[in-house]
């Protein structure tokens, strides 16, 4: 019976072993295979990366063919097709991608966004180009550009939205976006035609190419700085940008929501709320802030168009705790419109419009903004003046009273008349004369309405992260 125990154990472990063995082996091709796909992923991604164009090894399963007109042995074939399945640039209508043809300014502008997946974000800045309206194609692709600062415009005030992009200024773009790298020996020599770079640009392929965020097809060693960029070369450019996140500055990468906070400087405010983001605070409009007067102001001093100072006077933050403007943030207005006081006790009437706000670290924000109470004009107090008046009236009224009745005895008579008689004569004046300027005392406080939402950004693109 021992004997036959023996034996069954043996076959048992005999059996178990040789399953055992079978197991590692089919994990071993298992491990084997998954090697062989990153190593064929890694080839590819350094195939974008170092400039070589060579797709006819490339396996079938990496070349989904999703353009009519770019075959698989197409130099930018893998790039292309990455770059459509994405989204970041559509094919044409026809299912084409025309990869020879040029790409205008505000095309790549939009390629740009979709690769940093940030182009949907919300707009707070209004166009400052004299050649952009709301008409203009591409009108928020360029706003959202130039809010955070991605393609910028020309020195004439233009963008020239329709204007074909350079292989440079394309190369400029990838060098203001990316984290700053130490300086050091000169990377160009290596290329034949670095001589040709605009001066303009030649810092910007030191950083570049060290990150290899170029393009130079079909020569290795030849940029072609003023070439104009084609499609193509937008693709490989963009693919590499995709495949290296990591080097883009946190300003310029897809902003995360992080909640929706709330200030509560007046009960009757249109909007509370304040979204919070892990880039900047966005102030939405119907807000209501309060503000004080830099300096004593009297509107008799003033015209339309001049100037008008605000601080605050202290810190302005959310009921949740985030600090939006820190005490001493100064705030600039102009005067919109001013009407001078009139007969029949009509008060100036001034309205003033907001224009930025200046933090005491020295950065700038643009605000739309105008006075909360009595929907936006500042005057004074109708009452004020008759009420002044009737004071006056009264103190008149009673002096007179004193120097009639005393000498005759008659003290109480006196003032009984005076009295009524000089109130109703002071409150008679201050009715029908005209009115009175309006004016503040310095630290007098405004409630102040946003009228347009508005962005304070807590990372700047200068930030290396």
């Amino acid at each position: 019976m021992k004997k036959i125990s023996a034996i069954l154990v043996s076959i048992f472990m005999l059996f178990a072993l040789t399953f055992n063995h079978a197991v590692q082996a089919e994990d071993g091709a298992y491990y084997q295979e998954s090697q062989t796909v990153n190593q064929d992923v890694d080839t590819l991604k350094n195939r974008a990366i170092t400039g070589q164009n060579n797709n006819a090894n490339v396996p079938s399963e990496y070349l989904v063919q999703q353009a009519s007109d770019v075959p698989d042995d197409y130099w930018a074939a893998m790039e292309i097709n990455a770059c459509i399945k994405e989204g970041i640039i559509p094919l044409n209508s026809d299912g084409t991608f025309s990869p020879e043809s040029v790409v205008k300014r505000v095309e790549f502008a939009q390629w740009i966004l979709n690769a940093l997946e940030n182009s949907t974000f919300q707009i707070t800045v209004h166009s400052n180009y004299s050649d952009v309206n709301e008409q203009t194609p591409g009108y928020e692709t360029i706003l959202r550009n130039d809010q955070i600062g991605l393609v910028y415009g020309y020195t004439d005030g233009e963008f020239k939205p329709e204007r074909i992009i350079t292989k440079a200024e394309t190369n400029s773009i990838m060098s203001h976006i990316t984290k700053d790298y130490p300086v050091g020996e000169s990377v160009l020599g290596a290329f034949t035609d670095s001589d040709t770079i605009p001066a303009w640009a030649r810092h910007t392929y030191e950083k570049t190419v060290r990150y290899n965020l170029y393009v130079n097809h079909p020569d290795p060693y030849e940029f072609l700085p003023n070439k104009q960029l084609n499609r193509a070369e937008a693709a490989v450019l963009l693919y590499k940008l995709r495949n290296q996140l990591n080097l883009v500055k946190k300003a310029y990468k897809a902003e995360r929501m992080l909640g929706v906070e709330h200030l509560d400087v007046t009960p009757l405010a249109p909007c509370n709320t304040v979204q919070v983001t892990d880039r900047r605070l966005i102030v939405d409009a119907g807000n209501v802030i309060k503000v004080a007067f830099t300096n004593r102001f009297n509107s008799k001093n003033y015209n339309v168009g001049d100037e008008v100072h605000f601080y605050a006077k202290k810190d302005i933050r959310t009921v949740e705790g985030t600090l939006v403007f820190p005490q001493g943030t100064k705030f600039l207005a102009a005067i919109e419109s001013l009407e001078d006081p009139r007969w029949l006790n009509k008060n100036a009437r001034m309205t003033i419009s907001f224009k930025n706000a200046t933090f005491p670290d020295g950065k700038v924000v643009d605000m739309v903004a105008n006075a909360f109470e009595n929907e936006g004009v500042l005057v004074s107090n109708s009452w004020e003046k008759p009420l002044l008046w009737t004071l006056g009236g009264t103190v008149v009224g009673t002096g007179i009273g004193l120097a009639v009745g005393v000498p005759k005895h008659k003290t109480g008579t006196a003032l009984a008349i005076g009295i009524p008689t000089g109130a109703a004569a002071g409150a008679i004046i201050g009715f029908l004369t005209p009115g009175v300027n309006f004016g503040a005392a310095q630290d007098d406080e405004i409630y102040v309405l946003i009228r347009e939402a508005f962005s304070i950004y807590t990372v700047s693109p200068d930030d290396n992260d």
